[in-house]
């Protein structure tokens, strides 16, 4: 059990890293991302900061506290697909800046993603309280290379919705201000 939780809070940790680091990769990319906070939140900068803040936060709670990470993982989630859902329930084309670079449209594949990652925040913390302080240093290198792998894969949700479906995406064009 120990080692399922390690990988999934490895996937957790590289996606959040992905997503803090991308939004602030470039001025552009952080011009856009406080657009995208705007659209679907209205904070804009001030939303945008405590995303990032809080996803910083996230990476940090996650090596060094567990499950408050994952506590905090669930919460973000959970308010992310809230803001995802009221703009797909509008009928809004919003541009999803999740991992700041890409501008695909939010869709119900980026909810998807969310729920997949609210479910390894929920079960790495229930494994954490099963089996605390469990070792798992023999299988340390092959939880932290499949939690990456994972996470990778999870912050390219979109590409591979597409891959096994074959369902072009829409054409985005972002409305630039």
């Amino acid at each position: 059990m120990a080692v399922t939780e390690l990988t999934l809070r490895v996937a957790l940790l590289t996606v959040f890293a992905a997503a803090a680091a991308s939004k602030v990769g470039s001025a552009q990319r952080w011009r856009d991302f406080a657009r995208a906070t705007f659209e679907l939140s209205g904070l804009g900068r001030p939303g945008a900061v405590a995303v990032v803040a809080a996803e910083l936060t996230t990476v940090g709670l996650l090596v060094l506290a567990p499950p408050l990470g994952q506590a905090l993982a669930v919460v973000l989630l959970t308010a992310f697909a809230a803001a995802l859902a009221r703009a797909l329930k509008a009928g809004r084309q919003v541009a999803c800046r999740c991992f700041g670079a890409r501008a695909s449209p939010v869709s119900t594949a980026s909810l998807t993603r969310n729920g997949l990652l609210v479910a390894f925040a929920v079960a790495g913390f229930c494994l954490t309280r099963l089996a605390p302080g469990a070792s798992v240093t023999e299988l340390l290198p092959v939880a932290i290379g499949l939690g990456v792998l994972v996470g990778f894969a999870l912050t390219r949700w979109e590409d591979l919705a597409f891959a096994f479906t074959g369902s072009p995406r829409r054409p985005f064009k972002e409305r630039r201000t």
